[in-house]
């Protein structure tokens, strides 16, 4: 995907266009033009984001799904020998006697 600079408009607040005007549309009344970002999806459209951050947090995973990756990277360490260090290993032992407690539902 490809992020730029694009023309918006707005009428009452809400975005109604992103790209140029079309030429062979009439222009609402209350429609005000600024600049704002947008994404081209693999299909060529423009997608409206308010800015880029709101984009580029968009794509990550969820924080659940990123504490969990950090959770098994570190116990995988941590079953491997590696020294995690005494916070390491605290929280280590508190998120599985958390996960011991109450399993994932099947």
């Amino acid at each position: 995907m490809l992020y730029k600079k694009v023309k918006c408009y707005y009428q009452n607040g809400l975005p109604i266009w992103c790209g140029n005007w079309p030429q062979d549309r009439p222009m609402p009344e209350n429609v005000t033009e600024t600049t704002c970002d947008a994404i081209v999806g693999p299909d060529g459209r423009l997608h409206h984001w308010a800015n880029y951050a709101d984009f580029r947090r968009s794509l990550y995973p969820s924080i659940g799904d990123q504490l969990d990756a950090i959770f098994k990277m570190i116990a995988y360490m941590a079953d491997h020998g590696i020294d995690v260090g005494p916070d390491g290993k605290a929280w280590l032992e508190k998120i599985r006697k958390i996960k011991e407690m109450y399993p994932k539902a099947p």
